[in-house]
């Protein structure tokens, strides 16, 4: 289906984290009606928080924002934003596409191109935190080579 669309990739860093606001919103409120335990955090979590913390990464180590945009339409339909922290850990911190854009391999790019660049950055490992409620996209890490380590209870 990709290659019926009209796809153009936009790679960059923190100039571009605020073009990820809607589709991040969207992202959150899933988490918010999925979470199993923690639905009013992601109800209270704003997208300037999220803003905030990813500035903070940015000026610590560093940060690559993808940007996915149907050009026919002149739309967002999706992003990936990696970071590497002042240790060394790289992660890709949030990964959302809009739904009619799934299983067309937007996220397989995203996922590859994200990888390449951590890698050659040379990070002591890679790692993708999923929330309690999004078990369904396990799978699709697991592909890439990401696979459950530990799991961390929070006390509600």
């Amino acid at each position: 289906m990709e290659e019926y669309m009209n796809i153009q990739y936009i790679t960059g860093k923190e100039e571009l984290i605020d073009n990820v606001k809607e589709l991040w919103n969207k992202l959150n409120e899933y988490h918010t009606n999925n979470s199993k335990y923690f639905s009013e955090d992601f109800r209270k979590y704003k997208f300037e928080d999220r803003s905030k913390g990813l500035q903070e990464k940015a000026k610590e180590g560093s940060i690559k924002i993808d940007l996915v945009k149907n050009k026919d339409i002149d739309k967002l339909v999706g992003y990936c934003i990696s970071t590497i922290d002042m240790k060394n850990i790289g992660e890709i911190d949030s990964l959302y596409i809009e739904k009619e854009y799934r299983g067309v391999d937007i996220g397989d790019k995203l996922m590859k191109n994200s990888i390449e660049w951590l890698e050659s950055k040379e990070v002591n490992s890679i790692r993708i935190g999923v929330s309690v409620g999004n078990d369904k996209v396990l799978k699709f890490y697991e592909r890439y080579g990401f696979y459950p380590r530990v799991t961390i209870l929070q006390k509600k």
